[in-house]
């Protein structure tokens, strides 16, 4: 019986939202892929991790001396001077890289979002009563928007902090190689950052409607949300053009 290869897509779960029982790509993902043969070993021998060179294997150099091999140099008093002056400069800059506001934003959203799960949590004990109250009116889609609201509430913090770091990288100052990739890598954080902010206003939008007496915790939660997109079309205004592979490029 011949078996058609899979068509990977490079570097497809860099992007997305880590989401995988909601997505389509799961067939064209190597993570996905590479993730779901150690949970078929685990379960084929009594919950035994595979050994990881066999998984997967990275060859990383990460000694403390890995990129510091500066033996060969030989400066004279004009380079010293050079780099004294690329030094203060270069700590002038980090001095600058206090937190954005986004970041403080994105924390306050994080703190919010969690005790309004949390308090949900406690009220309607999700864990024990879900499969018992699907079938109750309106409670199916007041579990699906939480559920909503719970997955994207730590992500959007992650990825604003990932992608300001690469800004604060480019602020700095690195070769143009480096820049490049930090730049894309900052945009495309961004991106999917926006995407969850979306999701997250979206199924706010429609708890607000079933939650009555959770009704200020949620209008703040989406004012914070409205306040974060804004502040990313500040910081990234190149990111709505990013391409996220398999996602905006097709397979």
């Amino acid at each position: 019986m011949n078996h058609e290869k899979k068509k990977y897509i490079d570097g497809i779960f860099n992007y997305c939202d880590r989401w995988c029982e909601k997505c389509k790509f799961t067939s064209n993902c190597r993570l996905f892929s590479t993730e779901s043969k150690i949970y078929t070993y685990e379960i084929m021998n009594d919950g035994k991790l595979p050994n990881a060179d066999d998984i997967i294997n990275f060859n990383i150099d990460t000694s403390e001396n890995a990129n510091n091999n500066f033996d060969d140099f030989d400066l004279n008093e004009e380079d010293a001077f050079d780099i004294e002056v690329e030094e203060d400069d270069l700590i002038d800059r980090i001095k600058e890289n206090k937190e954005y506001e986004i970041e403080k934003l994105a924390d306050k959203y994080f703190n919010k979002a969690y005790s309004f799960i949390k308090s949900l949590d406690n009220k309607f004990n999700f864990a024990e009563s879900v499969n018992q109250k699907k079938k109750e009116p309106g409670f199916q889609i007041l579990f699906d928007n939480i559920e909503i609201v719970s997955w994207y509430h730590m992500f959007i913090m992650v990825k604003i902090k990932r992608a300001v770091g690469g800004k604060k990288k480019l602020k700095i100052g690195m070769d143009e190689f480096e820049n490049e990739i930090s730049n894309y890598d900052m945009n495309g954080s961004a991106k999917i950052a926006a995407i969850a902010v979306k999701e997250s206003q979206k199924a706010l939008n429609i708890l607000l409607s079933h939650l009555k007496d959770y009704s200020s915790e949620i209008e703040e939660m989406m004012i914070l949300l409205g306040k974060i997109l804004n502040q990313l079309d500040v910081e990234f205004p190149d990111y709505k053009n990013f391409e996220r592979p398999g996602f905006d490029t097709g397979a």
